[in-house]
């Protein structure tokens, strides 16, 4: 993005023409309102459902005037006075002879076809006020079935999944004999990954009848065999954990009779060949050790993890947090029955007389089920070490839903975000002081608004091309960060215009120790003695390359500004990373969110802003071939940099990027040097020295202060609440069978259906 300008700027005080800035400003404020309209898929959809019923609504006004107009029957009525004739819709300006001609006092055609002109044909649409709670891939699209009838995706498929559930269909299958819960289309994906990730253990967590472990055995011997005697080939393996043993499954098929008896997965030569059972709590200790041991033994380059345990929110947390370690890079977690999040938390969440924002409230408050363990775990890992890869979801229904986690190479993609964005912010500052050196365009703030616009145009470009996912974030939290975020950009450039260079400069190493402030606060971040020693050297040594000399004179006002300014700049930084973690946006996603607002709101302010500062309007500037080439290399530039930024700051902490940021300024100053001529004294390299001694110790003291892992406990157990509901559970499945099981987990408030499967 554009750094501040300098005081100085173009004379001329002109105003520009009344017309063209009354059409600018109309232009930049239908623009903003349409931003704001379409930010949000949920108030979209709102819009477009009370369209829809608006239409409809006139339509059968029109009708029904036009039908006491002529003395005929009201359809509805007619219809239930009149069985007979149950063909007659009440949607064809009812009692239309041709489609009808049992129904009485019929009108005539040309009756028929002025009611129709006076009136927009009726169009239904249905989609769940509930679709936004949906994580399904492409639930917001809209289905067409002709005739004015439409419904969005998530109708189809949370139909589909609830149907799953309610007609006991995961119960229905088997696997060579066995019985076995797992979606064919889910299936059909995890044979992919396997082929893909050519795994050689395969961690499962939740064995219940072993079918799905025999399943997975069947893929990995195909997969062998497929191989055998090429290099590829290897040997796959799987350990499969459950406190139960699988000769005593939680849940045996519903279909097993004496006719069809179930058969044990253990005699089938393929479990005895690749599957390995252990017997407990996935997080005891001495599981844990096995598990340990065994990969070990088989010298496991390449492992899974398979999380299907009782999808009890305070199971898989554990779980995850326990078995994260021995997923490989490149490889996944997978997390099974996402799906039963959302179904459980309707029933939990639903009362009598309950308002819609009762609901949501505690919709969103409530911890249940393996999608919040999922989005919990995610907000706790680093940035940069999971990818929720949604490429696995191309059948659009999968039952674990933002469930495949892909390990990345952390090391790898931290150094290829860190060095583009010094790449970028290196080379936008060379290009934007050219732009403003040389073709004198002083207008920072507009030339901001630009850079995020072509941002928006970038990221719309890729979504069209289906490259990249279109996706929304809540329209308060879109707001608060275009607010802070637009504040931060337009307080730097006052703060420049009303106080001193050196008061400028120190007040942005003054965000350092705000940023630490709020997240040792607030955000629970701790900082040993050793990084703040660090972070004060750093910022000691920047201090002494930037500030000329201390010249501290600074007005009321300006003094406000420059604190403004600080505290936007680190809230707008904080702010980047929490959106990303609260609302599982990657870079791209959260700027294609913010971008857009961003550039309207500071269209509309940035050409008086830049008037303010540079005593000229922008209106007045003439582009020459070599300023317009070098906007737009500014302007491709600035994706990178916002891209880049964006990335950085949902892998470190604000006070990481604030600290190895002025590696950027030290490179800056050094290429001026070196290619421009610029003049480096003896203690701006000294202080250069400094800085990077301090950047290479807080590297050092922030690795040392890591936090450590979560320590699993020795033994865990449920509580004696819900012991005493899953003893009621597995009494109530044995005595009474499985509906009356099924009926008492969602009366005791656990999942639906499908809560005990494996209540590990």
């Amino acid at each position: 993005m554009a750094a501040p300008t300098s005081k100085a700027g173009r004379d001329g005080d002109a105003q520009p023409g009344n017309k063209s800035l009354w059409l600018y400003r109309v232009a930049c404020i239908s623009m903003l309102i349409y931003i704001v309209a379409t930010s949000n898929s949920n108030a979209r959809m709102v819009v477009q459902q009370v369209h829809l019923a608006t239409r409809a609504s006139v339509s059968e006004a029109a009708a029904l005037e036009l039908c006491a107009a002529k003395g005929w029957v009201d359809p509805r009525a007619k219809q239930a006075a009149q069985p007979a004739c149950p063909a007659c819709p009440a949607c064809e300006c009812h009692c239309e002879a041709e489609a009808c001609p049992q129904c009485p006092a019929a009108p005539d055609a040309a009756a028929v076809a002025a009611a129709k002109a006076s009136a927009n044909p009726p169009v239904t649409t249905f989609c769940p006020w509930s679709a936004h709670q949906s994580v399904f891939k492409g639930h917001d699209q809209m289905v067409s079935f002709g005739r004015n009838e439409s419904v969005c995706a998530d109708t189809i498929i949370y139909g589909y999944d609830m149907l799953f559930e309610y007609q006991k269909m995961w119960g229905q299958m088997f696997w060579m004999g066995v019985p076995f819960e797992q979606d064919p289309t889910d299936l059909q994906v995890i044979q992919e990954v396997l082929w893909d990730v050519r795994p050689d253990v395969l961690i499962e967590l939740g064995t219940n009848t072993g079918g799905g472990a025999l399943a997975l055995a069947s893929l990995m011997h195909l997969i062998e065999q497929s191989t055998k005697g090429k290099p590829e080939y290897k040997r796959m393996r799987i350990i499969t954990i459950d406190p139960n043993d699988f000769h005593n499954p939680w849940f045996p098929g519903l279909s097993c009779t004496e006719e069809k008896p179930c058969k044990r997965p253990d005699t089938n030569p393929l479990w005895k060949e690749h599957v390995t059972f252990i017997q407990g709590l996935p997080t005891d200790t001495a599981v844990l050790d096995r598990v340990r041991a065994l990969l070990k033994q088989w010298n496991a380059k390449t492992v899974m993890v398979s999380e299907d345990s009782s999808h009890a929110y305070h199971h898989v947390m554990p779980n995850l947090q326990a078995y994260k370690e021995f997923v490989t890079v490149g490889s996944y977690l997978l997390v099974q029955d996402t799906k039963t999040t959302r179904m459980g938390k309707h029933h939990l969440c639903s009362a009598d007389g309950q308002t819609l924002a009762e609901f949501n409230k505690c919709y969103q408050e409530k911890k249940h089920g393996p999608l919040d363990a999922v989005h919990d775990f995610l907000a706790e890992e680093p940035a940069g070490i999971w990818e929720n890869d949604k490429t696995r979801e191309y059948m659009l229904y999968s039952q674990h839903a933002d469930g495949w986690l892909k390990r990345l190479n952390k090391v790898l993609a931290d150094v290829g975000a860190w060095a583009g964005n010094v790449g970028s912010c290196v080379a936008i500052v060379f290009v934007n002081k050219l732009l403003m050196n040389t073709f004198h365009c002083h207008f920072a703030t507009t030339l901001t608004a630009l850079h995020f616009l072509a941002c928006s145009t970038a990221i719309w470009a890729a979504q069209r091309a289906g490259k990249v996912e279109r996706t929304t974030m809540p329209f308060n939290d879109l707001m608060l960060f275009t607010v802070v975020a637009n504040v931060s950009v337009l307080t730097l450039n006052l703060s420049l215009m009303l106080n001193t260079v050196s008061f400028y400069q120190i007040a942005k190493l003054l965000v350092i120790p705000f940023v630490c402030f709020v997240e040792s606060s607030f955000l629970g971040y701790t900082f040993t003695r050793q990084v703040v020693a660090s972070i004060l050297l750093v910022a000691a040594g920047v201090a002494v390359v930037t500030v000329q000399e201390l010249q501290l004179n600074v007005s009321l006002v300006g003094l406000v500004i420059a604190a403004v300014s600080v505290v936007s700049s680190g809230s707008q930084q904080i702010l980047v990373r929490t959106m990303q973690q609260k609302h599982q946006l990657s870079a791209h996603e959260l700027l294609s969110n913010t971008a857009p607002a961003q550039a309207w709101t500071l269209l509309l302010v940035g050409p008086f802003l830049d008037k303010l500062v540079t005593s000229d309007w922008v209106f007045r500037y003439t582009f020459t071939q070599g300023a317009a080439v070098t906007l737009a290399a500014s302007c491709a530039l600035a994706v990178l940099v916002n891209i880049s930024q964006f990335m950085c700051l949902g892998r470190f902490s604000a006070v990481s990027f604030q600290v190895l940021g002025h590696s950027k300024t030290i490179l800056v100053l050094l290429g001026g040097w070196a290619f421009l001529g610029d003049t480096i004294t003896s203690k701006k390299f000294a202080g250069m020295a400094v800085a990077v001694a301090g950047m290479v110790w807080y590297g050092k003291a922030s690795m040392a202060a890591a936090k450590p892992e979560l320590q699993i406990p020795v033994k865990s157990r449920m509580p004696s609440a819900e012991e005493e509901e899953k003893q009621a559970l597995i009494a109530a499945y044995k005595v009474d069978g499985p509906t009356a099981g099924l009926n008492t987990a969602v009366g005791a408030g656990m999942e639906p259906a499908r809560v005990a499967k494996s209540l590990v």
